[in-house]
């Protein structure tokens, strides 16, 4: 297991982008979560096998349709034992 957090900037709000995040995430078998952020951005936290974290830094980077991505950024994250994946309330 390892796990990844960071924040996903663009026209990531007001799209269904964390929804769209929390789907695949649970087709994935990825654990964690996702919220928005005051600035207008997305944060997440994503726990799983380096497989399947790869594949959500991908759904990450391509949004659901209306959203554009414009930056992701990643960076290697402690394990924190989340079980399921939930959207957080916004920050």
């Amino acid at each position: 297991m390892a796990a990844l957090c960071g924040q996903v900037s663009g026209r990531v709000q007001g799209v269904g982008f964390r929804r769209f995040v929390q789907l695949r995430a649970e087709q994935l078998g990825v654990h964690g979560w996702v919220r928005n952020c005051s600035d207008g951005s997305v944060a997440f936290h994503l726990e799983g096998e380096g497989s399947a974290l790869q594949a959500m830094l991908v759904v990450l980077h391509q949004g659901p349709p209306g959203s554009r991505v414009l930056r992701l950024t990643q960076t290697p994250a402690g394990e924190q034992g989340y079980c399921g994946f939930s959207i957080l309330a916004d920050s």
